[in-house]
């Protein structure tokens, strides 16, 4: 996608994946990630895929819709999901919507169910949860798409950390 001023998705999605691995590594929890700059050649089912062997999948993006969008979500395999699942989805998204100042479109009533292949194929392996997680809207200006790129992949990492304490 791309939105206000140019700004693309995928440079956003790298910058708040590298952020969510930082906090990750440094409180010693194993992170990978297995995608940027688009999905390199492979579908998204195949990018689902290499949640194997992990407690937790989340595929990070940056969307680009109507103006009346603006929040975070974290969304969940349609018929896949789990409590564990759903769990970490409203987790992830108060996380990030605290984090940003915006709203949390799953606490304010968004189905966080979807069919997305890219969480049908996580489901699809052995991984304990999966989720795709929407940090916030680009067609819409904030202040700096790097700083909340930054802070929402922080933001991801701290909800997994909370979510693995609760569920280990």
């Amino acid at each position: 996608a791309v939105g206000f001023n140019d700004v693309r998705d995928n440079d956003l999605n790298l910058i708040a994946a590298k952020a969510a691995k930082k906090v990750l590594d440094e409180a010693g929890v194993p992170c990978k990630v297995t995608d940027f700059g688009g999905n390199n050649g492979k579908g998204w089912y195949e990018i689902g895929k290499t949640a194997a062997d992990y407690d937790v999948f989340c595929s990070i993006h940056h969307n680009s819709v109507d103006g009346n969008a603006q929040g975070a979500e974290v969304l969940v395999h349609k018929t896949k999901a789990d409590a564990e699942d759903l769990q970490l989805s409203s987790m992830m998204s108060a996380e990030i919507a605290k984090e940003l100042g915006i709203r949390d479109r799953i606490a304010n009533g968004r189905p966080p169910r979807q069919s997305l292949s890219v969480l049908s194929g996580a489901e699809d392996t052995n991984v304990r949860v999966s989720v795709l997680a929407e940090l916030y809207f680009i067609q819409v200006p904030v202040p700096d798409t790097k700083d909340w790129s930054t802070r929402g992949g922080e933001a991801v990492a701290r909800a997994i950390m909370k979510w693995l304490g609760q569920t280990s």
